[in-house]
């Protein structure tokens, strides 16, 4: 299928694209409970899109970003990087039943920050984690945006490395493997989870996310159309669709 996405709008005239934008604004409009953080808008198509929306804000020292599904629950994300490591977060996940009242809230919130050799939780309740002893980040399942620092900060072309990610919507820790190479002006990391999740991210060079291939299931994540980021993904197409070559999509008979 190759650069599914991409090529599908790519033959969308202008007016379709101004439609298909103007269509997600206002479902997301009606989806979210509240303010998603600002930043890039990206969607997730598996095939179709509209199942997850994606906010993204990368600066320096801190990744802010979202995640809107289509059953309206919401995580929200943000998370300081201070000498190359996770300094501070502050995480934040609620359902539509959430604002309804009742007494019925479903909001997760987790925060916390690095105190020496230790993980400080203060919300949901306090207490310590060790610091683990390899590079790690914090990234609740389909945010692994945030690992975009250390996208930045790997050495291209080695061997794959262990990060520890801390979960937080579950507060447990679990494994993936990274490995960073650099082409034609873009850094391409590639992950791999102990559930087999393997996903491509590529970025340009100020660490800014272009494009997301998940590789065990149909999940290919892009820039809104018609937005900033969408017209610089597109300056790079050729060069995408080149360095995904070697990471073609599963075949979705098979999911």
């Amino acid at each position: 299928m190759g650069f599914l996405p991409l090529a599908t709008m790519a033959a969308q005239t202008q007016a379709q694209l101004d439609s298909f934008h103007d269509n997600v604004v206002a479902l997301i409009g009606k989806l979210a409970t509240r303010p998603l953080t600002p930043g890039d808008t990206f969607l997730t198509f598996n095939p179709q899109p509209g199942g997850l929306t994606h906010t993204i804000r990368v600066g320096q020292g801190l990744v802010e970003s979202s995640l809107l599904r289509a059953d309206r629950m919401m995580g929200t994300a943000r998370v300081e990087w201070t000498g190359g490591g996770v300094s501070r977060f502050e995480i934040l996940w609620t359902r539509a039943d959430t604002l309804r009242g009742a007494g019925v809230d479903s909001a997760i919130a987790v925060r916390g920050y690095v105190d020496g050799d230790s993980i400080r939780i203060t919300l949901p309740r306090a207490w310590a984690l060790a610091l683990p002893s390899i590079p790690w980040a914090v990234a609740d399942f389909g945010m692994e945006e945030q690992l975009i620092p250390l996208f930045r900060s790997l050495p291209s072309g080695q061997a794959p490395k262990p990060v520890a990610l801390l979960r937080p919507y579950h507060l447990r820790w679990d494994t993936v493997t990274v490995m960073v190479r650099d082409s034609a002006g873009l850094r391409l990391a590639v992950t791999l989870g102990r559930d087999k999740a393997r996903e491509v991210w590529i970025t340009d060079q100020d660490g800014q996310l272009l494009y997301v291939r998940r590789m065990d299931q149909p999940g290919d994540r892009m820039p809104l159309p018609e937005s900033g980021r969408y017209a610089e993904m597109r300056r790079y197409a050729e060069t995408i669709r080149a360095l995904l070559v070697a990471f073609p999509p599963p075949n979705p008979k098979e999911h």
